[in-house]
């Protein structure tokens, strides 16, 4: 039984794709939330982790690519399959280097979520083939992107997990009251590790740790207006 999350902001939308979980044989339905930051309480307080979460791309608070790169970073056992209206190919590349293990136009969803679900239950990629993407193209640039950003991370001062938790929460629009509600820490505690991974990182402020954390791909946000 495949436990499923649906993160979805359309209500429309989340009634049709939850009625669909919930009729599709082998499927459980958990929880959904209705943005990025109820999305990210569920998963952090819920006694069961998803199998995989079903993440509109385009939600408020915390957008579904913020989202994707705290679970990965956190918990990346579980899949997640980017759902969108903006079906470029510049998005695909954006979200699966995000971390998302799957790619889907939103128009007539019901039609071929049940393979995405199998194919990246089984630990591949999957790219909805009813849009005219260049797949290799896509796989080759995100493989590429991978590289530089481990590297990268792989040349940085060593940051534990609330360290790297503390970076791609600070790096949203949210404020430190909600990343420490997030952390479960105090907001004093939070200001705390603002200050040690400033230090490490040789970094002045929250801005300039957001652009740095954007740059060297430590965490990504859907950009609509990005060339690729």
């Amino acid at each position: 039984m495949a436990l499923i999350v649906i993160a979805e902001d359309n209500v429309n939308f989340l009634d049709k794709t939850t009625g669909w979980v919930l009729r599709e044989p082998g499927m459980q339905l958990l929880y959904f939330a209705r943005n990025g930051m109820d999305l990210l309480k569920e998963i952090i307080t819920h006694k069961e982790l998803p199998d995989v979460i079903l993440m509109d791309i385009e939600m408020p608070l915390i957008d579904g690519i913020e989202a994707t790169s705290f679970i990965k970073d956190q918990f990346p056992q579980i899949r997640i399959i980017g759902l969108t209206s903006h079906s470029t190919e510049g998005m695909a590349i954006h979200a699966i280097t995000a971390g998302m293990d799957g790619f889907v136009a939103k128009a007539l969803l019901e039609n071929i979520l049940a393979e995405a679900i199998e194919k990246v239950l089984k630990g591949d990629i999957f790219i909805d083939y009813r849009l005219d993407f260049d797949i290799e193209h896509i796989l080759a640039t995100v493989k590429k992107r991978k590289e530089k950003i481990i590297a990268f991370r792989n040349a940085l001062p060593t940051l534990n997990p609330k360290e790297m938790a503390f970076i791609i929460l600070a790096a949203t629009s949210l404020k430190y009251k909600q990343v420490a509600d997030l952390m479960n820490l105090s907001e004093k505690s939070v200001h705390g590790y603002f200050e040690a991974v400033s230090n490490k990182l040789k970094l002045t402020s929250r801005q300039h740790l957001t652009l740095f954390a954007h740059q060297h791909g430590l965490t990504h946000m859907a950009d609509y207006t990005q060339n690729f």
